[in-house]
């Protein structure tokens, strides 16, 4: 394989990695946010929280 090549593909996989990465934050985040929410009305903290 050339340099060329593999230096290619590396920033290919690298890209890759981090956006999986980052989708995999959002989603977490996203999940937590709505158990918070979910929770705190719940045990009637808020009942205007927005999600």
């Amino acid at each position: 394989m050339s340099a060329i090549n593999y230096e290619s593909n590396n920033r290919a996989v690298e890209q890759r990695a981090r956006s999986l990465m980052l989708n995999h934050q959002r989603s977490m985040e996203n999940r937590q946010k709505a158990m918070l929410i979910r929770s705190a009305r719940e045990v009637g903290v808020a009942n205007n929280i927005s999600e």
